[in-house]
């Protein structure tokens, strides 16, 4: 049996997006990647309340 593993991250820029992805599917660490975005973004961060716009890799 084979085993997929799926990871998802976010970005604060596009560019940051894309080169993340093209490190992980040249380096064989990924088979391919998606970029997704801009998407909005509600968190807690560092005990803070925040939204912003981010770009989702996975």
């Amino acid at each position: 049996m084979t085993t997929y593993v799926q990871v998802s991250t976010a970005t604060a820029t596009r560019d940051d997006a894309v080169e993340s992805a093209q490190g992980a599917v040249k380096e064989r660490l990924a088979a391919g990647s998606q970029i997704a975005g801009p998407v909005l973004s509600v968190h807690w961060h560092l005990g803070e309340f925040g939204e912003g716009e981010e770009w989702r890799l996975t």
